[in-house]
C-alpha cells in the first residue's frame, strides 16, 4: 500500500502564510510516501518566488516528484520567456523537465504539458507520448502506473476548458498500457460536481484526479483543497481536503473508494461517502486494520 499527496497551483507569490502552515501540518501528518506537485509553483515565475517554494519544498522529509505548469515560465521577461523559460526552475526546482519516480509498488511519470505558443491548453508531443508508452510497457505486473501533468488529459463534458492539444493522439496511443491513475491541475478546480464525468471510466481507462488550487489566494469555485491518495493494486481512496479558516487546517470533505474492475478502476458507491466517518484512516478502510490515524483526526470527524 502507498500514500500519495497530491497538490497543485500552489502560486508562490500569490499565497497565505497560514495555507502554507496548514499544508505542511497536513502532509505531515499523513506521512506520505510521494509528495505530486501538478504545475503552477509559482504566480509569475520570479527567482524570490521560485526561492519561497524551494524553502517549502525542502522542509518536507519525503520524495516529491515535481512538473512545471504554465505560470513556472517568465510572463514579462521576453527574452526569457523564448529563450530561457525554465533557467529559474532548473535552479530553485528540479532539472528535470519530465521526471520520474519508482518504488516497490509504484511508477509515476511525470509529463511536462506547458508550451509557450498554447501557454493556457498545453500540449503533449510525440516524443513524450512515446516515453510515456515505453516506461509504462517495461513496469513489472503489478505495480501501479501513474501519470502526471499540469493541463488535463480530458475535460467532462459542459466544462468551459478544453483539454490539452494532442490528447486524443495519446489516448489511442496508450490504450494497452496499462495506466492506473493519471494526475493533473490546472483549473483550480476537482471537477467534483460533475461526478463520474470527470473521471472517464471508460473500459479500459485510468482513473482522471485532478487537483484543485492549494494554497494561493486565486481561488474561483472551490475552497482551496489538496488530494491525499491511498492506493493497493486493487482498492484506492481518494480523501479530498478542503482548507476550513476557522480551523486554520485542512480537513476532509469527501472520500471517495474506487475498486479495480479488469483494466478499468469503477467507483465503490457503497463505500464512498461524504465526511463523519467512524475512521479518518483510508489504510485501515482498505485493509480492514485500524489506522494510526484515528487518534489525532478525531475532532475532524464530525462535519
Amino acid at each position: 500500500m502507498r500514500t500519495i499527496v497530491h497538490v497543485s497551483d500552489l502560486h508562490f507569490g500569490r499565497t497565505k502564510p497560514l495555507l502554507e502552515k496548514a499544508l505542511k501540518a497536513i502532509i505531515e501528518r499523513r506521512s506520505p510516501d510521494l509528495v505530486i506537485v501538478s504545475g503552477d509553483i509559482t504566480q509569475r515565475a520570479t527567482a524570490l518566488q521560485f526561492h519561497s517554494a524551494h524553502k517549502f519544498f525542502s522542509s518536507l522529509p519525503y520524495p516529491m516528484l515535481v512538473v512545471p505548469g504554465n505560470h513556472d515560465v517568465p510572463l514579462y521577461s521576453v527574452w526569457r520567456r523564448f529563450f530561457l523559460p525554465y533557467t529559474l526552475y532548473k535552479r530553485y526546482i528540479s532539472e528535470e523537465l519530465d521526471p520520474q519516480y519508482e518504488d516497490a509498488e509504484m511508477l509515476v511519470v511525470g509529463v511536462n504539458t506547458v508550451r509557450i505558443f498554447k501557454i493556457m491548453e498545453g500540449r503533449v508531443s510525440g516524443k513524450q507520448i512515446a516515453r510515456v508508452k515505453a516506461l509504462f510497457a517495461v513496469a513489472l505486473p503489478g505495480k501501479i502506473k501513474i501519470l502526471v501533468s499540469h493541463h488535463p488529459f480530458n475535460i467532462p463534458v459542459g466544462h468551459r476548458k478544453r483539454p490539452l492539444a494532442h490528447a486524443r493522439h495519446f489516448w489511442k496511443s496508450q490504450i494497452n498500457t496499462g495506466i492506473d491513475i493519471i494526475l493533473s491541475g490546472h483549473l483550480h478546480d476537482t471537477l467534483g460536481v460533475y461526478s463520474d464525468r470527470a473521471y472517464k471510466l471508460s473500459t479500459p481507462g485510468p482513473l482522471l484526479i485532478q487537483a484543485g488550487t492549494a494554497i494561493s489566494t486565486r481561488n474561483r469555485k472551490e475552497a482551496n483543497s489538496i488530494n491525499i491518495i491511498t492506493l493497493s493494486t486493487s482498492h484506492i481512496a481518494l480523501d479530498r481536503y478542503e482548507y476550513v479558516q476557522h480551523k486554520q487546517t485542512f480537513t476532509i470533505k469527501k472520500t471517495e473508494f474506487f475498486v479495480r474492475q479488469g483494466k478499468s478502476w469503477i467507483r465503490d458507491i457503497d463505500r464512498s461517502r461524504r465526511t463523519s466517518r467512524p475512521c479518518h484512516g483510508t489504510g485501515c478502510e482498505i485493509l480492514s486494520r485500524r489506522c494510526e490515524l484515528c487518534d489525532w483526526q478525531s475532532e475532524l470527524h464530525i462535519s
